[in-house]
């Protein structure tokens, strides 16, 4: 999400306007104060004379500079597109969908990192913005939780309970986690996406690697969390960053420590852009950028204002 809760940006690359449209305001008032050294040594008649000529231009300055500045801004504010979604808006899962996959195998749930995977998996869903989430469990078989939904708050209550008796059996198969993904994108004829595992990266094996590459060249980049162990489970086997950072590698993503808030923000490709575009954003979303329009009609009208020569 962008902003306030339950509102996002259709178009946030417009912010980028907001920066240069301060800069053009400070230049025009930094003009209006250009002929200030020549009024101190020319007499004023012969600089009216001057300026009647047209050989001296006397900068608009604060007269025009604010109340552009003020259009010009509001109207980049209206171009980001402040957008709700719509109550009774179609449920669109075919687009830029994230599978969030959760290793709970013994060496994660006794090594009691637990509260970690929790912690940064919330942070996750906060950075998915409008596009569909998913959420599968695994650790010797993996399991579908949930198929993409437009709303993860609805996935919170699930996270919140995980323990180590989620999940049945032993083991951390990873390559059944992103089997599984590859099948719930595919049936959902989802056109791109983000895999994002959260695991030790214990037990990891070439199928896992494999798979990765095969989501990859699909056009569903796969990253990973790295949780960090606090403790070593008895007869486990440890925890392989070094494994997890080449899975990655292979399926086109990054890899993020849990502990690293803004490293996760970076998993989220598109820094939580809306995947909707077009005519699909516009079933999905109330677009209310065009309200901001109307108040700058007031310093709009500042700008046509008939000014006195002299």
């Amino acid at each position: 999400m962008t902003g306030l809760e339950g509102l996002v940006l259709l178009r946030p690359e417009w912010l980028a306007a907001l920066p240069l449209v301060a800069l053009l305001a400070w230049l025009a008032m930094r003009g209006r104060r250009a002929l200030s050294g020549w009024g101190a040594v020319i007499a004023p008649e012969f600089l009216r004379f001057l300026e009647g000529r047209g050989q001296v231009l006397r900068p608009r300055g604060l007269g025009i500079a604010l109340p552009f500045a003020a259009v010009a801004g509001l109207a980049a504010l209206a171009l980001t597109g402040p957008a709700t979604r719509q109550h009774d808006a179609p449920a669109l899962r075919n687009l830029d969908v994230v599978f969030l996959l959760v290793d709970l195998s013994r060496s994660m749930t006794e090594g009691g990192s637990l509260d970690d995977v929790k912690a940064a998996a919330a942070q996750l869903l906060g950075e998915v913005g409008t596009r569909p989430v998913a959420l599968g469990l695994y650790g010797s078989e993996a399991y579908l939780v949930s198929p993409p939904t437009s709303d993860p708050a609805l996935l919170a209550p699930t996270l919140a309970v995980l323990d180590g008796e989620t999940l049945p059996g032993a083991g951390s198969r990873t390559d059944r986690a992103l089997a599984l993904a590859q099948e719930v994108l595919g049936a959902a004829n989802a056109q791109a996406g983000d895999v994002i595992v959260l695991t030790d990266g214990a037990g990891l094996g070439p199928e896992a690697t494999h798979l990765a590459r095969a989501l990859d060249a699909g056009g569903t980049r796969v990253s990973a969390v790295y949780i960090a162990p606090r403790a070593a489970p008895y007869g486990m086997p440890g925890p392989d960053r070094a494994a997890l950072l080449a899975l990655t590698e292979a399926g086109g993503g990054r890899l993020a420590d849990a502990e690293d808030s803004a490293a996760l923000s970076r998993l989220i490709r598109g820094g939580g852009r809306p995947a909707a575009s077009g005519a699909a954003a516009s079933l999905l979303f109330a677009d209310h950028g065009r309200w901001l329009l109307w108040p700058a009609l007031l310093p709009a009208l500042m700008l046509f204002r008939r000014r006195a020569r002299g």
